[in-house]
């Protein structure tokens, strides 16, 4: 897959990438925004150098995160599925 700086060097346009993992390039500048569906608008905040600030408003049921935050509670769940999943030790036979 391109990195964004090697579409823009082979001008390629927002539509003309596709392949394994299709990605839709967007070029927004400060204050402007995109949307996602009917609910989501990330905007540019602010741009410093090679960093971006997002601002995203979006519905209180819908979580957002940065991918390693995701990443990591997606990882905790998977371990603490696996805990609970783990074969009951053998119960004790009661004398009776």
């Amino acid at each position: 897959m391109l990195r964004w700086y090697e579409w823009v060097q082979k001008g390629v346009s927002d539509m003309d990438v596709k392949g394994e993992n299709d990605m839709l390039v967007l070029s927004r500048q400060r204050n402007e925004t995109i949307m996602i569906g009917d609910d989501v608008e990330i905007t540019v905040v602010d741009i410093r150098g090679d960093k971006v600030r997002l601002g995203i408003n979006a519905p209180r049921q819908i979580q957002v995160h940065r991918k390693e935050v995701w990443e990591a509670i997606k990882r905790e769940n998977r371990e603490k599925e696996e805990v609970t999943n783990l074969p009951s030790p053998p119960s004790e036979p009661t004398s009776g």
